[in-house]
C-alpha cells in the first residue's frame, strides 16, 4: 500500500499557501471541532482535492474514508494524495471484486488477500489505515460480517498448546488450500512439525514450528526463497475466502427452487452445495456468498471515521449504472436457465447504499459547485492547459511572475524547463520535481498575490504514473510455485530427476529447506533451497516421460557432450550469416540526446525493471560497432512496443530509417497510432504500409522511403515486396516472427547481414529461441508484469451479446 512520499518538502511553496488559506482553515477546524457530527459541503476543483485531503489527514481524529465513483479514479487519487501527506502515512485502496455479479470466477489471490486484510483490520484485528479510498463497485459489494471475522480467526502465540494436525484442520475450515510450498495468499503446507500458511492478516507468510503439541516458534518468511524474515510472538490466521459458511445459509441454499434450470445447471448446483457442506473449496465458490450472512462496507467503518464523498451525484449515477448492468446479466442468466429466479443479489441496492452514506456523520461532500447555502467555497479554479506548447506555457508563466503572482511548476522534466527559461524568469518561477496530476489557481486574498500551480498535465498534456513499491517475484518463487510432487527437473550437474517435495533438515546446527530429487535406482539428492538457480523444469518432446539419470555413472556428462555436438552441427548452418555480421561494422549510434530523454520522460506509465533492463541492452547494442540482433521475449502487455519505439527514435536521430514489420493489418494500425502519438512532438515522419491502404497512398509511402523523407514505416508483408526500397535502412523491428512464412524468413536472413534487427515476441519460434539461448542472438526476457496489469481470463460458452457487452 502506498505511503506518504518524500516529495512533499519540494512542494512546500504550495503546501504553505494551502494551509494559509481561510477555506482550508475552516475545513480543518470543522474536522476537529464540535460540528463534525454534521455535514459539510465543500466546493473545490478536482485537481486540488488530493492536496487538501492529504494535508487534512494529520488533523483528523480518526480514520478517513474517501468514496469516489470509478476504480481508476480511486487508484489515481490514492497515488496523488501520497504526494501531499506526511511521510510514512499509509493510504490504502480497497480493491473492488474482480468478477461481475453472478459471474462464476475465482478471485485473484493477491487482490483477495488485500481485500480480506483490510476487512480484518477494519473489524478490529489490526489498526485501520488512516485513509481508505473506496470506489463504487467495492462499496456495493457484500462481505462477511465483521463479528464473524473476529469469531473464526485463529490466534497463535509462542507457548500455546495446539497440535499441528489441529492447526491444519482449522486452516482448511478457514478456506486455506493445501500446497507443496506456500508462495501465494490463502495456501498452507505442513511438513511434520512445521506448518506454513499465508494469511491476509499478516504482511508475510507465517511459519509455525511445533515442539510436540506446543507452538515453539513463529516467524515470517519470504515466499521467494523460503528464508525467515523475522521472529514474531503472535500471529493471526484470518479467513482466506470471502465466504464464511453457516448452517442457516446452507439451509437457504437447499430451499432454492430448481424449476426452470437447465439440467447442467441443476446438477452443478447440487454438486456445489454438497461440496460447500463438506467444507470443500472450489473456484467460484464466492458466487454463493449472498446466501450467507453479508455486511456492507459501512458496517466495518470504525467509530470516529470521517466520510468524504467526491461528487455524490456522480457516485450515485455510477452505482445505478452498475445495478442496471447487473440486472441485465441476471435476467439473461435466468432466461437461459442458468440461474434460479430466487438467487439473492450479491450486492447492495443503490438506494440502500445511498441511504447509508446519507445518514453517515461526520460527512464531507466534495463537488465542483454547490447550490446549497452554507457550503464552503475554496474559490480555486483549474489551471489553463497549453496542450504541449511548452514555450508558450513558459512565456505565460513568466508574464504572471513579472506582474507579481507566484508561479509553481511541478514536473518530472524540470531540467528541460530550466534550460528553456531565461535566467531572469527562472528566479521568479519555482520548479519542483513531482508527478502531480493536475494544477490549479488560488486567487490572492488579504494583499497576497495569486498562486498559479502548473503540472505536466497542463504543459505536456500527460502525467507520468507514480511508481509504487513492489516486491518482485524471485525466480526461486516462480519455480517452486509451479512445482508439483512428481514433476521432472534438470539439475545442471546431476541431470534429470523427479521432484519429491520440500523437506527440512539440519546442517551444522542450522535448519534449512531442501528440495528432494529422486534419480534412477532410488538415489536421492538434497538440494538447498538457496541453490535452486541450478535447477530447471524438464521440457521434452512427445508424451513419453524421460529416463532418470543414474548418479555417479557419467551418463549425464555424456548426454551433455552429445547435446554440445548437436549444437555445433546446427551452428555450421548459421556460420555464414553470423560470420558476415561479425565482419561488417557500422558507425555506432550516438549516445542519448536531450530529445531522447524528453521522449522517455513522456512515457505515461512506470517502466518495469525488466523493461528498463531491455531498454539499456538495446541502447548498448546500438552504440556498439557491430549490427544488433536481439530478441525481446515477453508476454502481451509487458511493454515490448515501448522498447522498440525508443530504439527506433534513437536510430532516426542519426539519420537512418526504421521498418517495423508486423503480421496483420490490425496490429500495423495499432502500432501506427502508438508511434504517431508518442512522436507527435518531434520532427519524425511515421507512415503505415499495408494492402488495406489505397494504391495511391502506398505509392506515396514507397517514394518517401526511397527518397528518405519517411523516417519510420510500419507495415505487413507488403514491406517485403521488391518495389519497397529504403534510402538508408538502419533498424528492422520484427513483431511476432513466428507468424511469417518460410520465404519471409529467408528475406529476414538477408536483411540481418546489413541492418540492426530487433525481434519482439511473446511466443518465439524454436529456432529463434534456440539462437537466443545459445548466445548467437542476444536475448532480453521481460517477465515482470506492469503495475495493475489484469491477468487474462478465458471463458468458453455459448455466444451471448449481453455477456460480450458486459465484458467490454
Amino acid at each position: 500500500m502506498p505511503t506518504g512520499a518524500s516529495t512533499s518538502p519540494a512542494l512546500k511553496p504550495i503546501i504553505d499557501r494551502i494551509e494559509a488559506d481561510r477555506a482550508f482553515d475552516r475545513l480543518a477546524r470543522w474536522i476537529v471541532g464540535p460540528d463534525r457530527s454534521g455535514l459539510l459541503e465543500v466546493e473545490l476543483t478536482r485537481p486540488a482535492r488530493a492536496a487538501v485531503i492529504g494535508r487534512i489527514l494529520s488533523r483528523a481524529p480518526g480514520s478517513v474514508v474517501f468514496l469516489t465513483a470509478s476504480p481508476e479514479r480511486a487508484k489515481q487519487f490514492a497515488e496523488q494524495v501520497c504526494l501531499w501527506t506526511e511521510p510514512g502515512l499509509e493510504v490504502a485502496v480497497f480493491p473492488e471484486p474482480e468478477a461481475l455479479p453472478y459471474q462464476r470466477v475465482e478471485a485473484e489471490p493477491f487482490g483477495r488477500q488485500a481485500r480480506l486484510g483490510l476487512l480484518h483490520r477494519l473489524a478490529g484485528l489490526g489498526p485501520p489505515p488512516p485513509l481508505l479510498v473506496v470506489s463504487a463497485p467495492a462499496l456495493l459489494a457484500g462481505y462477511p460480517e465483521p463479528g464473524r471475522l473476529r469469531e473464526v480467526a485463529v490466534r497463535l502465540e509462542v507457548g500455546a498448546r495446539l497440535a499441528p494436525e489441529a492447526l491444519a484442520r482449522k486452516l482448511v475450515a478457514l478456506g486455506y488450500e493445501p500446497a507443496t510450498v506456500v508462495t501465494t495468499p490463502g495456501t498452507f503446507a505442513r511438513r511434520g512439525g512445521i506448518v506454513d500458511f499465508y494469511p491476509p492478516t499478516e504482511p508475510w507468510p507465517v511459519r509455525v514450528e511445533f515442539f510436540g503439541d506446543e507452538v515453539d516458534s513463529l516467524r515470517h518468511f519470504n515466499p521467494g526463497d523460503q528464508r525467515s524474515v523475522a521472529l514474531i510472538r503472535t500471529a493471526t490466521a484470518g479467513v482466506a475466502r470471502e465466504l464464511i459458511i453457516d448452517p442457516e445459509g446452507l439451509e437457504r441454499l437447499h430451499q432454492v427452487r430448481v424449476q426452470g434450470l437447465r439440467d447442467e445447471a441443476r446438477l452443478r448446483l447440487a454438486d456445489e452445495v454438497r461440496r460447500l457442506e463438506a467444507g470443500e473449496w472450489f473456484g467460484g465458490a464466492e458466487l454463493y456468498g449472498p446466501f450467507f450472512r453479508r455486511a456492507s462496507l459501512f458496517d466495518y467503518l470504525p467509530a470516529g471515521t470521517t466520510l468524504i464523498i467526491e461528487e455524490p451525484a456522480e457516485l450515485r449515477a455510477f452505482c445505478e449504472e452498475l445495478h442496471r448492468q447487473a440486472e441485465d446479466l441476471r435476467a439473461a442468466q435466468v432466461r437461459r436457465g442458468e440461474l434460479s429466479p430466487e438467487f439473492p443479489r450479491p450486492y447492495f441496492l443503490p438506494e440502500d447504499t445511498i441511504r447509508r452514506w446519507s445518514a453517515f456523520r461526520p460527512r464531507v461532500e466534495l463537488a465542483d459547485w454547490s447550490s446549497r447555502p452554507g457550503s464552503l467555497n475554496f474559490g480555486w479554479v483549474e489551471a489553463t492547459g497549453f496542450g504541449g506548447q511548452v514555450e508558450r506555457a513558459l512565456a505565460a508563466a513568466a508574464d504572471l511572475a513579472r506582474r507579481g503572482d507566484t508561479v509553481v511548476i511541478a514536473s518530472l522534466q524540470t531540467e528541460r524547463l530550466a534550460e528553456l527559461l531565461p535566467a531572469a524568469d527562472s528566479q521568479r518561477i519555482h520548479l519542483v520535481n513531482a508527478p502531480v496530476a493536475g494544477g490549479w489557481v488560488m486567487p490572492g486574498r488579504d494583499g497576497e498575490g495569486t498562486v498559479h500551480f502548473y503540472t505536466d498535465a497542463e504543459l505536456f498534456g500527460f502525467v507520468r504514473a507514480r511508481r509504487g513499491e513492489r516486491r518482485r517475484l524471485a525466480r526461486v518463487e516462480q519455480l517452486l510455485a509451479d512445482l508439483m510432487v512428481g514433476d521432472y527437473l534438470v539439475h545442471e550437474e546431476f541431470g534429470i530427476g523427479r521432484f519429491r517435495g520440500l523437506v527440512r533438515g539440519a546442517e551444522r546446527g542450522a535448519e534449512r529447506d531442501y528440495l528432494l530429487i529422486e534419480y534412477a535406482d532410488g538415489d536421492r539428492l538434497y538440494v538447498p533451497a538457496e541453490q535452486v538457480d541450478r535447477i530447471s523444469r524438464y521440457y521434452g518432446t512427445g508424451d513419453r516421460p524421460p529416463s532418470l539419470t543414474r548418479l555417479g555413472s557419467g551418463e549425464w556428462t555424456r548426454a551433455k557432450a552429445r547435446a554440445r555436438q548437436a549444437a555445433l552441427n546446427i551452428a555450421w548452418e548459421l556460420l555464414e550469416t553470423q560470420a558476415v555480421r561479425q565482419i561488417i561494422t557500422r558507425p555506432p549510434y550516438s549516445p542519448d540526446t536531450q530529445w531522447q530523454l524528453e521522449l522517455e520522460a513522456g512515457f505515461p506509465y512506470a517502466e518495469t525493471p525488466d523493461q528498463l533492463e531491455a531498454i539499456r541492452a538495446v541502447k548498448a547494442d546500438l552504440e556498439a560497432a557491430q549490427p544488433m540482433d536481439r530478441l525481446i521475449c515477453g508476454d502481451v502487455g509487458y511493454g515490448k512496443t515501448e522498447v522498440a519505439l525508443r530504439a527506433a527514435f534513437k536510430v532516426v536521430q542519426d539519420g537512418r530509417q526504421v521498418a517495423v514489420l508486423v503480421p496483420t493489418t490490425v496490429l500495423a494500425e495499432q502500432h501506427y497510432q502508438t508511434f504517431r502519438a508518442r512522436l507527435a512532438a518531434f520532427p519524425v515522419r511515421v507512415e503505415v504500409l499495408s494492402r488495406l491502404r489505397p494504391e495511391r497512398a502506398q505509392a506515396e509511402v514507397i517514394r518517401g522511403l526511397r527518397a528518405g523523407t519517411v523516417d519510420i514505416v510500419i507495415g505487413t508483408h507488403r514491406l517485403l515486396q521488391p518495389d519497397v526500397v529504403f534510402k538508408n535502412l538502419g533498424l528492422l523491428v520484427i513483431d511476432e516472427e513466428h507468424r511469417f512464412g518460410v520465404l519471409h524468413k529467408e528475406r529476414f536472413k538477408m536483411l540481418r547481414r546489413e541492418v540492426d534487427v530487433l525481434t519482439l515476441s511473446a511466443t518465439p519460434i524454436p529456432r529463434t529461441l534456440y539462437l537466443a539461448l545459445t548466445g548467437l542472438r542476444n536475448l532480453s526476457m521481460m517477465e515482470t508484469p506492469p503495475e495493475e496489469r489484469l491477468p487474462v481470463k478465458t471463458f468458453v460458452g455459448e455466444y451471448d451479446e449481453l455477456l460480450v457487452r458486459q465484458a467490454i
